[in-house]
Parts: structure tokens; sequence; C-alpha cells
């Protein structure tokens, strides 16, 4: 069940939201209708996933209460725990079960409960007793397909909370929802139309082309997973849940370290909290800080795939954030000498646009099939570089034409705006202190462009999550 079909909007939420509100006195059936409904969603996949959902919440739950009486049993649980995680995503690989597909959602709901259960062993939560609530707080249906990934210290007790809705609570969890399925139909899915088939035979194309197909992949992936945040933000507004910020304006990150500061931020607090400062931070020396700072990239790489080419991507971003942090004070120095004046706008544009085209050949081993694919595709952007095709409409005659082109570009600059309001914290909610007919013809235009120009668009009908795929 797709969180853009007519499955999902027109049955399967109205349903739910109606019988979740009925209850609006009485939180513990509310709960019970939600994880209910929680399943269905999930069932909807592969009913026979359900049965690995319920062996990793009964797993951590049981284990929970057990790592509380004795720590010594915390690495079993948390094995036993991702273990089907493992079992998975490496048996392909590893065993050569190349039939088997992974659980939707098995990667983040697994990080979850396995953060339950180191919590509860350093004793920064209570292990739960109430089984439904801590079922509801590792298959919640927005949030269980791709994230964001949720601490239990801070979702139970939003979970035990009683709810309540306003007006302006609907409005804007819808307003959210719709910017969210602007940003993957209108954008996403149709920037995915011009680059897969040039990822696939980049040998083909020219270097320009594929240059512009590497930028493009960019802003797809982007506007794929933050578009999924924003329509599970949404919807969770409507069940009375506010989800943690996953994205913050990641394109407009300024430095390597800056930048996973705002792109995936459950993923980066994660694997701060759960393998960083365990394995020392950087409280141990400056050889380890760096050392430290290479594993956790690296785990980030195994979490994301299998393949050489995600480890590369991992790398990449290590050393990236190593030599960035190694040349701080000597560029600090340089430009001074040189009489550069970093406060200005100018120059925090140059250092957008360089971070911007680290981070977009970093994402070409993230998309690529295997690493000689991706080398190939780097080397392809400077073989026969025509800048021609810009200006003779020779894109227009690959997989989009000039209509869709302009739709991506006008699309594209409406995010950016946006952005650009989100970066001086401008919400959905400031919406909604504009007057009357100001507020309904921006949710009327994002609706009417969504049917437009997704939904009933190109490819009539949405791709999948990409990150639905880890």
């Amino acid at each position: 069940m797709s969180y853009t079909g007519a499955p999902f909007l027109l049955v399967f939420l109205p349903i739910l939201l109606v019988v979740y509100w009925l209850f609006y006195r009485r939180p513990v059936v509310q709960n019970a209708v939600l994880l209910a409904g929680s399943f269905v969603f999930y069932a909807s996949f592969s009913k026979r996933y359900v049965l690995v959902l319920l062996a990793g919440i009964l797993i951590s739950w049981f284990g929970g209460k057990l790592v509380a009486k004795n720590r010594r049993v915390l690495i079993p649980f948390v094995i036993a725990n991702l273990f089907p995680l493992l079992f998975f995503k490496y048996g392909k690989t590893m065993l050569g079960m190349w039939y088997l597909l992974m659980p939707v959602g098995l990667s983040f709901y697994s990080l979850q409960s396995t953060s339950y259960l180191f919590d509860v062993a350093n004793g920064k939560t209570q292990p739960e007793n109430n089984l439904i609530d801590y079922a509801l707080y590792v298959s919640f249906f927005p949030t269980i397909v791709s994230g964001p990934i949720q601490k239990n210290y801070q979702f139970l007790p939003d979970v035990k909370a009683r709810k309540s809705i306003t007006y302006n609570d609907a409005v804007s969890g819808c307003l959210i929802f719709l910017y969210g399925a602007f940003l993957k139909m209108v954008i996403a899915d149709r920037i995915a139309l011009f680059t897969s088939p040039i990822f696939e035979y980049y040998s083909g194309y020219e270097g320009a082309v594929v240059l512009t197909a590497a930028i493009l992949y960019s802003i797809e992936i982007y506007c794929d997973f933050f578009g999924y945040t924003c329509m599970v933000s949404g919807i969770a507004r409507l069940f009375g849940y506010r989800l943690r910020d996953n994205f913050r304006q990641p394109y407009f990150a300024v430095s390597i370290s800056d930048f996973w500061k705002r792109w995936h931020m459950s993923l980066t607090s994660w694997l701060t909290e759960y393998v960083y400062f365990p394995l020392g931070g950087n409280r141990k020396g400056t050889l380890r800080k760096y050392i430290n700072i290479l594993i956790i990239f690296i785990v980030s790489a195994l979490w994301h795939g299998t393949g050489p080419q995600f480890a590369v991507w991992g790398l990449l971003h290590g050393f990236y954030r190593i030599i960035e942090e190694l040349t701080a004070s000597f560029r600090t120095r340089l430009w001074k000498k040189l009489g550069v004046d970093t406060s200005k706008g100018g120059w925090t544009l140059l250092r957008r646009i360089w971070i911007f085209a680290l981070v977009t050949v970093a994402w070409v081993f993230f998309r690529a099939k295997d690493v000689p694919s991706a080398a190939g595709f780097l080397a392809q952007m400077f073989h026969s570089f025509n800048v021609h095709v810009f200006f003779d409409g020779t894109l227009f005659q690959l997989t989009l034409d000039e209509i869709h082109f302009r739709v991506v570009i006008l699309a594209v600059i409406v995010m950016g705006v946006v952005s650009h309001f989100r970066e001086h914290g401008k919400r959905a909610e400031d919406v909604l202190e504009e007057a009357l007919p100001v507020r309904w013809a921006l949710i009327l235009i994002l609706l009417f462009a969504v049917l437009i120009a997704g939904v009933y668009g190109p490819s009539y009908n949405a791709a999948n999550f990409i990150y639905a795929n880890f």
C-alpha cells in the first residue's frame, strides 16, 4: 500500500482516522486501534513479513525486561534483534540466497528496537511494561517504511499521552503532506525518468548529459526521501503526533560536517549516540577520533547496502570529513592571507556549491550498480563534453521532452524558495497565519500540481521510495 495510492488515501487513512478519533477520550483504545491499523498497513506489503515484525517486537520487548535486571544479556539480545536484518540484507550475498526479499522497513524498525535495548541497559529509559504501547513505537505505520528513526525516550511518552487535534493541526498536516507529495511525485519521480536510463547506459551519452544526470540525481534522492518524510509527518500530525525533523536543507550546507547535521538527521543521531560515542568519540585522541569517524561512515554504508559501491560512498564521506578537519586551520590562514571575507554571502554560496559537488560525486557511487560502473560514469562526464547539448535541444530528445524539463526547473525553483524560508525558521504553521484566500490558494495550487504533474503525469504512478529499499 503506497502513501500516494488511492487505496491508502481514499480507504485506509479515512477509516482509520474516523475510528481512531472516536475514542479520543480513551488513549488506550486509540493506541490499540492505531496498532491494528499499523499491522494492516504493513501486511499490505507482505503478510509473511508481519511475522518478522512481530518477532522483532517480542524479542526486544522481553529483552528489555531481562536487560534491566542483568546487563550481561544485552549483547545476545542485540544480536537476536538484529539477526533478521543481517539475514535478509546479507543472505543474498554471503549465502547465495538470491530469492530473499528484504522486508519493507526492516532496517528502520530494527534500529529503533535495538536502541531501546541499549537505552534500558544504560538506564536512560525504564523497560516498557505495556506491550501495545511498545509495539506501536516499533510499528507506527507512518514511519515504518523509511523512518524517521524514533528514539524510544522521545516517542513512547507521545504514545502514552492523550491526543488532541485542532483545525490548524489538520490543515497544516494536509499542507505538509501535499508538499511532500509535490517533492516526490512532481520532482523526484519525473527526474527518475531522466536519470535511470543514463545511469544504466552512461557510455552511450555525452559528458554534459552524464553530468546533468549526476546533478539531477542529487536533487532526485533528496526530493524522494524528504518528500516521503514530509508526507508521513503530515499523516502523523493527523493522529496527534509530531515527528522530529529528519532534514534541514542539506544542500545549504557549507561543510561536510554541516551536511550530516542536516541530512537524514535521525540516522546521524542514532549512529552518533549508539556507535560513535561508545567507541570513544573524540575523547581518546585525534587518531582514534578519525578512526571512529571512518567506522560510523562504514556502518552507515553497510546499513544502506551490501555492495562495494556503498562502502566507497561511505568512505568518501569519511575522508571528506577527516580532510575537512585536518585542513581547517590551514584554510582559515589561507583565506585571511588572501583577503577573502568569509562572512559575505557570495563566499557562503561558493562553499555550498563546493559541498554539493562533493556530495554529488559520492551519490554516483550510491546510485551505480557497482564500483566499475560508478568510475565509468564519472569518467564519462569528461568524455565528449559538448556544452551544445544545453542549447540545441539534445537534452529534450532523450527521456524527458522540453515541457517536462520546464516542469522540473519550475518545481525545483519552488522547492528552493520554500527551502530558503525553512532555513530562516518558517514552517507550515506560518502559512496558517496568512489570509484565508492565500492559505487555500497555496493548498489548492499544491493539490493540482500533484494531480496534474504528478500522479497523472508521464509515469501515471509514483515510483517506490528510494529509502524503502534499505
